[in-house]
């Protein structure tokens, strides 16, 4: 579905625009309204951040936000819970991401099922390499791409689970399950069985890495722009340019979406030319801290309008 959306997208002649937001920030109960303000102003997909007390690729902001919802008790339960919430309102790619530990503790096979239930399209793992890919994410994907044949989607409303019976009957017969209007994104995701798996590649990955990374990846590719944590930058080098490049003619069964370091419209022109669709997270953040959810939207209104009419610029502009 990701991969599919992010085509659809490229062939209106514009590029993806991805946004992060730490779950349960600013405000743990206003998340889901704060992220469809988000949504509306322009964002394509969003990521929604676990938070976690040891967020190893983050810089300062994302950090900080994610201490802030920890402190209003946003663990993976909850952030389940505000991505079934936030599924009833919109349709547009959601994936959650997250380290291993706090997956880990909530039960890895678990969490893939309820992440399925709760209407997420992809898991982005930043912290499994792809030396683990199979031990952490099982053989062939099976644990993304199957759920039980007697499976239930399952919806937190007021802290309470609402089971949705799942009809083999009805979808054998190519008929939608019984369930109510507000809840046939959920049963969508269930009906493709499938949660895909995005894989990172640096501007320190080989040509071969990438390729088995391009291989094990599915939804799309995130390429990491800069050495480093999160965190906005004023723009980016000639260097870095040449290495996104280099990974842009690498990557061939993905599609290419560019996050760290983006803060703005400029720098987002610099890297389009080079890929899919960029990702911004750090920037966003800021402005929520900062400015609140005015100064947020008009930050992605300003990204938006960058996607869809990036700057001209070639690979052998910059060889």
């Amino acid at each position: 579905m990701i991969k599919e959306q992010i085509q659809k997208i490229n062939d209106k002649g514009r590029k993806v625009l991805s946004v992060f937001l730490t779950a349960g920030f600013p405000e743990g109960e206003k998340f889901t309204d704060t992220a469809m303000k988000i949504i509306e102003a322009g964002a394509d997909m969003l990521e929604i951040g676990i938070p976690f007390s040891d967020p190893l690729a983050d810089g300062a902001v994302i950090q900080r936000s994610s201490e802030i919802a920890l402190k209003q008790g946003i663990n993976t339960h909850r952030v389940l819970e505000l991505t079934a919430k936030l599924r009833e309102k919109t349709e547009i790619p959601l994936i959650l991401m997250g380290y291993a530990n706090p997956i880990l503790n909530y039960g890895k096979e678990k969490f893939f099922e309820d992440a399925l239930s709760a209407g997420a399209n992809g898991v982005i793992i930043p912290d499994v390499p792809i030396e683990e890919y199979d031990d952490f994410f099982g053989k062939g994907n099976h644990s993304l791409n199957n759920i039980p044949e007697k499976s239930a989607a399952i919806f937190f409303e007021t802290g309470k689970g609402v089971v949705l019976d799942w009809d083999l009957q009805s979808k054998q017969s190519d008929t939608a399950p019984l369930v109510t209007q507000k809840h046939t994104g959920v049963v969508r995701n269930l009906q493709n069985k499938k949660l895909d798996t995005v894989l990172l590649v640096t501007p320190q990955s080989g040509s071969e890495r990438i390729k088995l990374i391009d291989e094990k990846s599915s939804g799309f590719v995130y390429c990491v722009s800069v050495s480093g944590t999160t965190g906005a930058r004023e723009s980016f080098s000639e260097s870095d340019l040449k290495v996104l490049a280099r990974t842009a003619e690498t990557v061939q069964k993905n599609k290419l979406l560019v996050g760290f370091g983006i803060s703005n419209g400029k720098t987002a022109r610099q890297v389009l030319p080079f890929c899919n669709g960029v990702i911004v997270g750090s920037a966003v953040i800021k402005k929520l801290q900062t400015g609140g959810i005015a100064e947020a939207t008009e930050l992605v209104k300003e990204l938006r309008a960058a996607c869809s009419s990036p700057a001209i610029l070639s690979h052998s502009s910059i060889e």
